[in-house]
């Protein structure tokens, strides 16, 4: 059986602070977190989980690279593409220009 290396880490881009004891390593999600909290609390916005701008960062990788699934797993960082498929979210535009290129059998465009 092959082993698996495993992938070389890249350079942390959050790092605690300079005033920091541990100044320059790199944050844990729970640091992340803890300070996205406090940054939405200070900005008056609701609270709110990391996950959340995640979503909303593949939903908008996902129109701006339009719909290519492919492309955007690599982005996300998914090693499934069931997992970026949540992503296809079609918005209002998209559904009306689908129902206006819809042809039904009596070859009028849009309606049903």
């Amino acid at each position: 059986m092959r082993r698996l290396e495993p992938e070389p880490r890249e350079a942390p881009l959050l790092t605690s602070g300079p005033g920091n004891r541990c100044a320059g390593l790199r944050l844990s999600k729970v640091a992340i977190h803890f300070r996205m909290r406090l940054w939405a609390k200070a900005a008056g916005l609701e609270p709110f989980a990391y996950h959340q701008l995640r979503h909303t960062y593949g939903t908008a990788l996902m129109h701006g690279e339009r719909g290519n699934l492919k492309k955007v797993q690599v982005m996300m960082r998914h090693r499934s593409i069931t997992s970026t498929s949540i992503y296809l979210h079609p918005t209002r535009s998209e559904l009306d220009e689908l129902q206006l290129s819809t042809v039904y059998s009596d070859g009028v465009k849009g309606t049903a």
